[in-house]
């Protein structure tokens, strides 16, 4: 551990120290509770002498909350607003995300018109450790005339020789807050410092953008231990979500030309130089925090540009222009059509301004008719890229930044073609359903894929329709809403269009060839498969939307998501905060077709947890709460705060807060580490499922589950647990390996499957999901009845199949999968039926007795004659004596699969008990990749593989469905579980 941490000094700390003793005024020499923090950014110059708006209060009513899903201000925290601007510091008493207490930055937005919030959280923090961040205990207000203020007073947590006092101030008219945090250190020991802002994006919002060589977009990889790496100097940072109603933000420093840092679509952190403070030395950091509408960045790169020019006197030109195309667009100008970047070249020669030499300095969209301005600094070669639906077109254009004003003039920008696609069906009535397009020969994926400026390129979307995490159109994919229709930009090629209403309905298919400029229409017909036997209800537990800290798909197509692919259930687990989606599915007219329960995906961030092995501390991964009460003037919306809990005891915080019949989910147990957070409770504790549960704490990694919180819940008192989570067969052959582990070990809890959804094209929401034997219908739903039938594991989990199963008992009865015991018959058998939509492959039903693969049964034909029939034909049905699986006289259990044949794998990797490696060059053996390990997911297939339909439409899907158990009490004496291979 002392190494470790040894290290991470190294990289944070500077040769050298400062001494700020000579600094009189603020709170450098330490905080007595009256000192105060000097202004900051003191030589701005005033942008008006008065503002009848400027204010600082307590927020009273949840009606003050700012526009957005981001917005998360509750009652007590506290906003700031002038003309321009509103701001949010959350209370002292209500932290968010990773900051350990309130006085953070939660909530920034203009008050112009209906621009969102698009910020989750800015906290202060002088390294990258739990006890680095801030840990305020105090606040207080200033009102003066021409400006407010927030005062924050505090230590680093876990930490109290370290104090800290935060300044959040806002002036008469300005867009953004001057802001300036000072530090004192009554250390005995020297300590490595990085004054810094953590600018929490989360993934898939706001992307973070600095004007340095070769970057813009791009950054170093972010490797927490080789942190140094990734560190820059840079004049300012700036990002935006890359949404037409979107907040953009710019954060300057006022006390240096230069600010330090590091980059992510996760996390950012700008601050002061990394520095060696010695005991009794103070450190001061000064920054302006601005906000501008979008969609795009430039207006808050203005901002930045312009508080450098005041403070450092560096001269800005106006460049103005407007795109145009060889014919009026039908549509607007956004972002899809026309993104401009503006880069800084240092040459004559276009062969030398190669990309890794140029400095992007701003990213414009143009205004709806076609116009745009933007400050760029003075004297200095540019050359402006022109982006259209993600691929940059045309060559560069040049010009220099001479004088006050640059008139580009008329910037041409190419035409897409254009497609507007109805969905109906057989009568002819509209249908909410989403439209998918994919390349069809001649036209190569290549030729047609995009992405935002090279970020979220994993999910290859071709063709680019949008941004692959915000609305529709999304990646390659486009919701039709109840008007039935859409119309939107499409690359110029050949395509095949989908129309889809989920895999319990038919799929249609049809082929358009696009020129540039070109406008076509098509209609596309679906119908209802008989699929599901009456009573069941199908559900996704575990689905996000803009509410969570790594989405930014907004409310209404999340909603209209929830429809498009034909889920009954929804329970909406955004990262701790509950949302409650029923205006919006009232308003779309949708009530009817939707159940929408609220919950919360709880999600350790402050590291605080030592397995046994562990150098570095860790959370407890992810876990799903439902149903819960939405009530806006909570913070987190009525979530928990869940940081420095195990999971028993975290299971004991919510029980209370459950609004009927609770259910707590292990969500992907084994998944992997983001920000060096693990986000599976089973990864986070390195649990083999190789290895059996004592029953009582032993000091081994697997009796970190057995450990017990106050109330007396231990970390597995958890209700059901993922074994499918998306369309990831790793995944799920490492969950499912989990699972087994327990049943074997009399650890009953009912499996699910559910798709993790946070956009709409990378995970598609529904695949997979939970048919749920609820013995009722949806116009009658009770919530309480269902959520019984899931703890109780009456329901099967799949991406596509149905699956029926059901035991012959004692007394005569069927009855399908469960955690309830029972006794078979002296004949017992199951009678399996298989079923799926036309399009869906599958090749073999497999029975596990114990864990173990004891019978397969291939079926024939893996796919029938026209995927695109509008009726089911039947696909298989079989009676299997209970006696040819079993084979003995001892209790067991038994799960039953069918779908595609599943890769082979094995744990070649690192030897604890999960497979992490296939055959992933195709020669028919398992490969060993030298410690490295991989398992190769599946990528694009051909038009002629049996997968091509169902992967168009889910990527990487492998149609699979499995049953919860069979427990088999052969004696009647009450079941045993069988031990542990």
């Amino acid at each position: 551990m002392v190494h470790i941490l040894a290290g991470l000094l190294l990289a944070l700390g500077a040769i050298g120290c400062v001494a700020c003793s000579g600094e009189v005024p603020g709170c450098l020499s330490g905080d007595d509770g009256q000192c105060l923090p000097k202004a900051p950014c003191a030589a701005l110059t005033p942008v008006c002498a008065g503002d009848e708006a400027l204010s600082i209060r307590r927020l009273t009513r949840s009606e003050e909350r700012p526009l957005g899903l981001k917005a998360d201000a509750a009652l007590g925290d506290v906003l700031l607003s002038n003309r321009e601007i509103t701001a949010v510091l959350s209370d002292i008493a209500s932290p968010r995300a990773l900051a350990p207490s309130g006085g953070a930055l939660i909530d920034l937005v203009t008050n112009h018109g209906q621009t969102f919030d698009t910020l989750n959280t800015a906290f202060q923090a002088v390294g990258i450790l739990p006890h680095d961040a801030a840990r305020y205990r105090s606040l207080e207000f200033v009102e003066r005339a021409d400006f407010v203020a927030a005062i924050f007073r505090g230590v680093l947590d876990l930490r109290p020789d370290v104090q800290i006092v935060t300044r959040y101030e806002l002036h008469a008219c300005e867009s953004g807050l001057r802001v300036r945090t000072e530090l004192h250190s009554a250390s005995h020991d020297p300590l490595a410092m990085f004054p810094a802002d953590a600018f929490f994006w989360g993934n898939r919002g706001v992307t973070p953008f600095i004007p340095n060589v070769g970057q813009g977009y791009s950054h170093p990889e972010l490797d927490l231990e080789k942190l140094s790496e990734a560190f820059s100097q840079s004049p300012w940072l700036s990002g935006d979500a890359h949404l037409a109603d979107g907040a953009a933000y710019a954060i300057v420093a006022c006390d240096s030309r230069l600010q330090s840092g590091f980059q992510s679509t996760t996390l950012s952190a700008v601050g002061a130089e990394r520095t060696l403070v010695l005991p009794g030395d103070g450190l001061a950091f000064e920054r302006f925090i601005a906000v501008a509408d979008g969609p795009g960045q430039s207006r808050a790169t203005d901002i930045a540009l312009s508080v450098r020019s005041q403070l450092f006197a560096e001269p800005t030109t106006h460049v103005s222009g407007h795109v145009t195309s060889d014919a009026a667009p039908t549509e607007a100008w956004d972002e899809r059509r026309a993104s401009l970047l503006f880069s800084e070249v240092d040459e004559q020669d276009a062969e030398a301004a190669a990309e890794s030499s140029r400095i992007p300095w701003a990213q414009a969209v143009p205004n709806a008719d076609g116009s745009f301005d933007l400050d760029l600094p003075t004297g200095r070669r540019f050359v402006l890229e022109r982006f259209l639906l993600g691929r940059a077109v045309g060559q560069p254009l040049r010009f220099t930044t001479q004088g006050s004003l640059v008139e580009l003039g008329a910037v041409k920008v190419a035409l897409p073609a254009e497609l507007s696609v109805s969905v109906t069906d057989a009568d002819g009535e509209p249908l909410v359903s989403e439209v998918v397009l994919t390349p069809a020969a001649p036209t190569e994926p290549e030729a047609v894929r995009g992405s935002v400026f090279g970020q979220f390129d994993e999910a290859r979307c071709s063709p680019y329709l949008g941004p692959p995490h915000g609305g529709s159109p999304a990646c390659n994919r486009v919701l039709i809403d109840g008007s039935g229709r859409a119309r939107f930009a499409v690359p110029p090629g050949n395509y095949y269009v989908y129309a889809t209403r989920g895999p319990f309905w038919s799929l249609a298919r049809t082929q358009v060839a696009l020129a540039a400029g070109e406008q076509q229409s098509l209609t596309l017909e679906l119908s209802p498969l008989d699929l599901l036997p009456s009573g069941v209800l199908s559900g996704d537990f575990h689905v996000h939307g803009g509410a969570s800290f790594d989405s930014s798909l907004p409310e209404r197509d999340r909603v209209l998501s929830f429809v498009a692919t034909g889920v009954d259930v929804i329970v909406a687990t955004d990262h701790d905060v509950v949302t409650d989606y029923q205006r919006t599915v009232s308003a779309l007219g949708l009530s009817q077709a939707v159940r929408v329960m609220s919950g919360v995906e709880t999600t350790g961030q402050v590291l605080f947890m030592y397995p046994p092995g562990a150098e570095i501390p860790r959370v407890v991964g992810h876990f799903n709460f439902w149903p819960l009460r939405y009530d806006p003037a909570l913070p987190r919306n009525g979530a928990p705060w869940d940081e420095r809990l195990e999971p028993g005891a975290l299971i004991e915080r919510v029980a209370s807060l459950f609004d009927g019949e609770g259910v707590a989910q292990l969500n992907h147990p084994f998944g992997e580490s983001e920000l060096g957070r693990d986000t599976g409770y089973l990864q986070a504790v390195r649990y083999d499922p190789r290895r059996k549960v004592p029953a009582a704490p032993d000091g081994s990694n697997a009796g970190e589950l057995m450990r017990r919180a106050p109330g007396g819940h231990t970390n597995l008192d958890y209700d059901v647990q993922e074994v499918m989570n998306g369309t990831s067969v790793e995944q799920y052959l490492r969950y499912r390996a989990g699972w087994f582990s327990f049943l074997n070990q009399g650890i009953l809890r009912a499996g699910t499957a559910n798709s993790d959804s946070h956009t709409l094209a990378v995970e598609v929401l529904g695949y997979g999901r939970n048919l749920v034997w609820a013995e009722q219908a949806l116009a009658s739903f009770d919530a309480d009845r269902f959520n019984r039938s899931v703890k109780q594991g009456r329901l099967i989990g799949t991406n596509a199949p149905v699956l029926e199963v059901c035991l012959t008992e004692a007394d005569g009865a069927c009855s399908g999968p469960s955690l309830l015991s029972r006794r078979p018959a002296i004949d017992a058998a199951l009678d399996v039926s298989v079923k799926a939509a036309p399009y869906v492959p599958l090749e073999e039903l497999r029975f596990f007795v114990n864990g173990n693969l004891v019978k397969t049964t291939e079926l024939a034909p893996v796919l029938p004659r026209d995927p695109f029939a509008r009726r089911v034909e039947p696909r298989f049905s079989t009676r299997v004596a209970l006696s040819e699986l079993t084979r003995g006289e001892r209790d067991c259990w038994i799960v039953v699969e069918v779908g595609m044949k599943l890769p082979p794998a094995a744990d070649l990797e690192d030897d604890d008990g999960l497979p992490d490696t296939t055959d992933n060059n195709g020669d028919g053996r398992i490969d060993e990749l030298d410690g490295v390990g991989d398992f190769t997911e599946p990528s694009r297939v051909s038009e002629t593989d049996v997968r091509f339909h169902v992967q168009t439409i889910a990527p990487g899907l492998l149609p699979t469905a499995f049953t919860n158990p069979f427990l088999i009490d052969v004696a009647g004496d009450g079941w045993t579980a069988p031990e542990l291979p």
